[in-house]
């Protein structure tokens, strides 16, 4: 917050909209967009890598007792359809745990990390 602060207060709006873009950013791997944002006002050194435990949907459901969905928002920076497939996989052998409804990005970074028409075949399913 405080490098939000000075850019507001200098009037530096793009600064002020990188930073609040860098606290709201995360991606397995590296963010490239981000990197090079803030590395072009001199913030590169805000960024940093942490490591964190992932793993399939199904698991992600046992492990928290899920039983039933009734919204599912996904953001998660083109890996949604590979998130969405590993919940088709667990619903197929638990189906009470269909969503009612499912909200994900659909905005052609899947189709960068997974190719071509991802996202069109994984809605399809």
């Amino acid at each position: 917050e405080r490098w939000e602060h000075a850019f507001a207060r200098s009037g530096r709006w793009k600064g002020f909209g990188i930073v609040r873009m860098a606290r709201g950013c995360s991606a397995l791997g590296s963010h490239s967009n981000l990197r090079q944002a803030l590395a072009a006002h001199g913030l590169k050194h805000l960024g940093c890598m942490k490591r964190v435990r992932t793993v399939s949907m199904g698991k992600l459901l046992r492990e928290q007792k899920v039983r039933s969905i009734n919204m599912l928002a996904l953001d998660c920076e083109g890996h949604d359809c590979q998130i969405l497939r590993g919940l088709i996989r667990a619903c197929e052998a638990r189906p009470s745990l269909w969503p009612e409804w499912i909200w994900f990005e659909s905005n052609g970074m899947n189709d960068e990390l997974s190719g071509r028409g991802t996202e069109r075949q994984t809605v399809l399913e």
